[in-house]
């Protein structure tokens, strides 16, 4: 399982102004890709570990409340598909 430290270290995130948002972040993101990826995945995985870190990257830097419709980094989208594929119950 990702850490608060790990995501922070990531993300070069030094302060500890945020970090009830990444706590909120990091267990999000780990249904979310287990979701997305319609499997019961490891989350101890480099991949999933890696996913996990860019998507709380990609929803800490777009959070604002504007409307805008900001699409998924295609890296994501194969890391989402790495994880599928290795889950061992992949659809």
């Amino acid at each position: 399982m990702l850490t608060l430290q790990e995501v922070k270290s990531f993300m070069r995130i030094e302060h500890g102004e945020e970090d009830t948002f990444l706590s909120s972040l990091l267990l999000v993101t780990e249904n979310y890709i287990k979701n997305a990826t319609h499997s019961n995945a490891d989350n101890n995985t480099p991949e999933f570990k890696f996913a996990q870190c860019f998507l709380c990257l990609h929803w800490y830097e777009n959070r604002d409340l504007s409307g805008k419709a900001v699409n998924m980094p295609h890296h994501l989208n194969a890391l989402f598909l790495q994880i599928t594929a290795t889950s061992g119950d992949a659809l």
